[in-house]
Formats: C-alpha cells, structure tokens, sequence
C-alpha cells in the first residue's frame, strides 16, 4: 500500500495505491489532507475493498467532486446573492468544514460525517451558537447540492443542530464603575459606547467617523447595514456623552473611533481580560446591549422604539408604513444618556465598586490603572453636572419579547 501526493490545482492530491487479489486499486483520497485523514481513508476504502471483492460485487468508487472541490461552487452561489457579511460563511466552510470533511466525496457524504465534525468541534472547545452556524452553512451546502442535482437528497437532513445559549445578563452599574476604575481609556471607552450605543461589538468597533452626521434632533450614528439575521438601524441618535467617548481624549476627523482593534474579535480578549482584572465574573461584551434596552423599558420607553433603536423588526403590516422614527429615537437617547448617569451616581457610592485586587495576582505583569483613566474622569465630570429632567416618557407598550 502507498499513498502518493501530487500538487495540483484544486491542492495536494493524496492518492491511494493498493494492490490486492490480483488487481490494482488507485482512488483519490481527497486534497489538502493530513496524515491522519490520509490514514483513516485509506483504511476505509481499503475495507470497502475487500468487502467488495469478497462478495464478487463490482469495485465502484463514488464519482464526482469531493466536499473540497464542491465548497468552492457553493460559496460562489453564496456570495452571489451580495451577502451584508460575506466573510462569514467563508470563514466557516474553508476553515472549519473543509479541513475536516474536505476528503469526502459529496456522493459518499453520510449523517455520520455530521455527527464525527460535532463531535470534532465540541473536543476542539469551540462555542455551541458557533457549531450552530457552522451546522447551518454545513446543512445549507448539502441543500445546495440537492437543487444541482449532484445528491438525490440531503444526508444532514436528520443533523441535530446544537442551541446557543441566550444570555439574560445585566449589568449591575457598580461592576460598570469597577471596570472603569481599574482598567484603561481605551476599554473604559468601548464599555461606556457599548451602553449609549447599543450597536453589536463588531459594528461598534468597525464605527466611522464618516457615520456620525449632526441632524435637527442631534447626532446621530448612520452604520453600515447588518446581515439579514441581525439587524441594524438606518439611523441611531446618540447623546452628547456617547459622541464625546466615540471620540476619546483626542478627537478623531477621519477614521474608524476604535481603530486599535481590528475586529470586534481581536476586541473579545481584551474584554475577558478587562473583567478578569476588575474581578467581574461572567460578562460579555454584548450583554451590555441587553443592559442598555432593559435600562430603557424600566425607564417607560415605548417597545416599537427600542425595537427601532435595536435593529429589530417592528411586528405587523402597519410597520411599513410607519416612517420616521428618529425624533422618539433621539428622546430614548437622551432617557438612556440620563438613566447611565443616574445609575452611575448611585454606584460611585457602592463600595462593591472599588476594586480589590485578587488572591494570588502580587506580581503579575497585568496592573490596575485606578482612577487614570480618561473615560473614568470624563464620567466622573458628567456625573457631577446638574441633573436634568427627563424628556416625557411614553407608556410601555404590553409586549414581551428578548432583545438579541
């Protein structure tokens, strides 16, 4: 037995050679694959082999493209249709799927390769809600390749798709206070923007100068649009207080606000570690969203409005035709802007609010930045202001729904 590689244009081609019971056997392994993969579909075939011949049935590989070479006309069916976030199935089919299933002929594609690549990913420690996209792209190649008629019908159809956890977490604002006192201007910034511009992570740190525009109802955020699962406001007004963190200590004039992250990716470290130095336990960055439209429904803001403010969708026919929004926007703005610094007086109080540095951290390289940093002092002088009667509050609507 040997297995032979040749580089061509699809990648390295791995082929098996094999002799046996006076016949020559030479299928394609597949392309790009480890020795282990090289190994285990080796031995797979080498046994269909022999059950084969055994039986005297005739030797049939299954023809046609592998799953490698069939990702490949499936993200271009994909990112034919002008996707709002087209690095995402890509990112999932080319360096999660294909890695692992790459090998596998699309006619030979079973239910198990499915269960084998959950079990794969899940020994890896990847996120359930990222195996569940991950599944989705997987479920959705497979449907694609029933529509050309290469498949009769879908092995995953029977897949059991994993549940992401949807988090109800709030934020307590003497957590808020600890973050700020005890870690740097830059993450003091993101926080504080998370709450008064309660846009997702990714589309916070991707913000643009270029999208902050000064209207007749006061500044507003014009973002990017979301994808067709996650939406995003056409227009988000913001306070005077958010504008002035957007910029920083050292006001931008093109450019994105948050250019020292790349991604909202390369920011997710940054924040378990923020917390981590604060002591706040079980904190994501997008939980301040929740906190922000939960601050709002306590403070009466109309449902319809934060669903507006949320990207969501408002429920019924009438919705489209319902137009301008942005003056009630621009109020819940303000009633947001008002409710952060009410919370926030009340916790430069709490003494949970002070940090205390962990057990078993003497000496450690990451050092709290007590009281310097610039958002802190900034919050601080905000705080410290008159405080200002709320604009009218408008009476919650009695629907019930999870803001995601």
């Amino acid at each position: 037995m040997k297995i032979l590689k040749m580089p061509t244009r699809q990648g390295v081609r791995s082929r098996l050679d094999y002799r046996y019971a006076g016949g020559r056997y030479r299928p394609v392994l597949g392309y790009d694959l480890t020795s282990d993969q090289e190994k285990a579909e080796a031995a797979r075939l080498i046994a269909l082999i022999h059950a084969r011949v055994s039986t005297g049935s005739s030797l049939e590989m299954p023809a046609g493209p592998t799953f490698a070479e069939f990702a490949g006309d499936y993200l271009k069916f994909k990112l034919s249709r002008k996707l709002a976030d087209p690095d995402r199935p890509q990112v999932a089919v080319l360096q999660h799927l294909v890695p692992v299933l790459g090998h596998r002929p699309m006619r030979a594609l079973s239910l198990n390769d499915g269960l084998d690549y959950l079990a794969h990913r899940r020994r890896e420690g990847a996120a359930e809600g990222t195996i569940l996209k991950e599944c989705n792209e997987l479920m959705a190649l497979c449907a694609y390749a029933v529509a050309v008629k290469l498949i009769a019908e879908s092995p995953m159809s029977l897949l059991p798709r994993p549940r992401g956890v949807e988090r109800d977490r709030v934020v307590e604002p003497w957590e808020l206070w600890r973050l700020l006192r005890i870690n740097s201007t830059s993450i003091g910034r993101m926080v504080l923007a998370g709450l008064l511009v309660p846009l997702r992570e990714a589309k916070l740190v991707a913000c643009h100068v270029e999208w902050q525009m000064r209207h007749a109802f006061g500044w507003a955020i014009h973002p990017s649009p979301g994808s067709r699962l996650k939406g995003v406001p056409k227009v988000l007004p913001i306070g005077q207080l958010a504008v002035e963190l957007l910029h920083g200590p050292d006001p931008r004039l093109r450019g994105r606000f948050f250019a020292q992250w790349a991604t909202g990716a390369s920011f997710r470290p940054r924040m378990l570690e923020a917390c981590d130095r604060a002591g706040v336990h079980d904190l994501h960055f997008h939980d301040l969203r929740h906190t922000a439209f939960t601050w709002l429904h306590e403070a009466g803001v109309d449902y319809a409005v934060i669903n507006m403010m949320a990207g969501h969708k408002v429920p019924g026919m009438t919705a489209k035709y319902i137009h301008r929004w942005e003056g009630r926007m621009a109020e819940a703005a303000k009633i947001l802007e008002a409710t952060v610094l009410e919370k926030m007086r009340t916790a430069m109080h709490d003494e949970r609010g002070f940090p205390v540095p962990p057990a078993g951290r003497q000496g450690s390289k990451v050092k709290p930045l007590v009281g310097t940093s610039w958002a802190l002092q900034t919050l601080t002088h905000w705080c410290q202001r008159p405080v200002l009667a709320l604009p009218n509050r408008v009476p919650t609507h009695a629907v019930s729904a999870g803001i995601d």
